[in-house]
């Protein structure tokens, strides 16, 4: 009777190493992903504190007189560490003011796309505009401080608040407002609304609902002219005369 001979490197003393290396390694890899998932939380964490320095700086004493050293020192970090999460002031503000816009987009969409008539969909999709920009008058105050500072060419062309922008651009697509005229029709309300906003926030005798009253009217006048305005027919060339 032959007997097999076990194949070298193959034997049980082989097995159990090759096990042995495997767990450790399996070890060692987790833990470098424990470290390296505990590190990103910890980032995470500190970009949130920033933010929320920030905010309370911005609401208790505006934007032009908030430093990045104030921010860090509320946020409980060296002032070096601001500039790992954000470049410059003027960009933390940015993201406050992009947070500020997604929410109240978000909260505008489900009553200005809501099925219905357009005119108590708009008139209660103003009420709650102005509402929200009554209780953010901090993030207002920055927008405007940002704007006096000096926004670049393409903030200027294409807006700052490109929530709002998509949430207008459906609503007016809904109605059928033609598409070469959206984009304008699109900035030219977004600037209807804000400076309503803005007046009404920091105005005097302009209450909430009149303030909504007359964005009601400005907007579904719009809406109405952009949508029912007759189209101009083109205008024939003369026809040239033949010479003789």
């Amino acid at each position: 009777m032959t007997t097999r001979r076990a194949r070298p490197g193959l034997g049980a003393p082989h097995l159990q190493e090759a096990k042995v290396a495997t767990r450790q390694e399996a070890k060692v890899a987790t833990r470098q992903e424990a470290k390296a998932a505990t590190r990103q939380e910890a980032k995470a964490a500190t970009r949130q504190a920033l933010l929320a320095a920030a905010a309370a700086e911005l609401e208790g004493r505006g934007f032009a007189a908030v430093s990045v050293a104030d921010i860090a020192a509320r946020a409980g970090v060296a002032t070096g560490t601001f500039y790992v999460h954000f470049p410059t002031k003027e960009a933390v503000a940015d993201e406050l003011l992009a947070g500020f816009s997604e929410r109240l987009a978000e909260r505008l969409a489900g009553l200005l796309l809501a099925p219905g008539d357009l005119e108590p969909k708009v008139r209660r999709a103003a009420t709650a505009f102005l509402a929200e920009c009554e209780g953010e008058r901090a993030m207002l105050g920055a927008y405007l401080e940002r704007a006096r500072g000096g926004l670049d060419e393409r903030a200027l062309r294409d807006g700052v608040n490109p929530p709002a922008q998509r949430l207008f651009a459906a609503a007016l697509q809904g109605l059928g407002v033609p598409a070469e005229e959206l984009e304008l029709a699109v900035h030219a309300l977004l600037a209807l609304w804000m400076r309503v906003a803005l007046r009404h926030v920091w105005g005097e005798g302009s209450s909430r609902a009149r303030a909504a009253s007359v964005l009601t009217k400005l907007t579904l006048g719009a809406a109405r002219a952009l949508v029912t305005e007759p189209r101009r027919p083109a205008r024939a060339r003369p026809a040239q005369e033949k010479e003789p």
